[in-house]
């Protein structure tokens, strides 16, 4: 009777300890996580207790200097750097000799884990049936003139099945002057819409912005990718960057420049 209690004990704990190993262990490694990511010149957010947060505060910027980043340029990796601000990112090597660099998508980050990237590259619209279907949904009648109509065919999740990606707007048209102005952001996939970014305003001449995916990184190692986008306004005005996720079957806003 005795031995059969510590058998049973005994099962009672292997079975918790492989719950904690499964649910717990997995909490405690995503809390732990740390990082800071630098998109573009004007953006950074910071990684902390699974929690992302902007940094806008020129003293906790000017903290980063001389800190060493892993640098990505038109996501293509190009090693370590130590990095100082000045209006724009400078890169220095061991030596803290100059790096310079073609100008182009920036992104660094530094992590206490692995992160990777996505390559990718934007192709124009030829298939217009999509677009028109977001259009109407969104009450929009006539576009006559695009200013951005890219297509990126990236597989996001992992699953081996490639997911569409559109960027639309009218802003800035020339051509026209259009009473409404949008900037659109959605994926396909399976014959669903899924939007990342909506905007859609009376159009004042100068209003709206260019959506482009600026970065697709995966920044929490499932294997599903997360999302910078990024858009561009009229004037010299810092783009408005956002991170995104997808859980729950929708893009969720992680992070913003704003």
């Amino acid at each position: 009777m005795k031995k059969r209690y510590i058998i049973l004990i005994s099962i009672i704990i292997i079975y918790f300890l492989i719950l904690f190993f499964f649910m717990g262990y997995g909490k405690i490694k995503k809390e732990q996580k740390e990082a800071t990511v630098l998109v573009g010149e004007n953006t950074v957010w910071q990684l902390e207790k699974n929690t992302w947060r902007n940094i806008a505060n020129k003293t906790e910027v000017d903290k980063l200097n001389w800190t060493e980043f892993t640098v990505f340029i038109n996501n293509e990796n190009i090693g370590k750097y130590y990095l100082w601000y000045d209006t724009k990112w400078y890169l220095f090597d061991e030596n803290k000799q100059p790096f310079l660099y073609d100008d182009g998508t920036f992104f660094a980050i530094k992590a206490n884990y692995d992160v990777k990237l996505l390559n990718f590259t934007p192709t124009k619209i030829k298939d217009s049936t999509l677009i028109n279907k977001v259009l109407t949904e969104n009450n929009i009648t006539s576009a006559t003139e695009f200013t951005v109509d890219n297509l990126y065919k990236i597989d996001f999740d992992s699953d081996g099945v490639v997911e569409n990606f559109y960027a639309i707007s009218n802003a800035f048209a020339r051509e026209t002057s259009p009473s409404k102005v949008f900037s659109i952001v959605f994926m396909e996939k399976s014959g669903q819409i899924y939007y990342l970014y909506n905007s859609i305003a009376d159009n004042d001449g100068q209003n709206g912005c260019k959506p482009y995916l600026n970065t697709i990184v995966d920044l929490t190692e499932d294997q599903i990718y997360e999302i910078v986008l990024s858009c561009g306004y009229y004037s010299m005005e810092t783009p408005h960057d956002m991170l995104y996720t997808f859980e729950d079957n929708e893009f969720k806003l992680l992070a913003s420049n704003q």
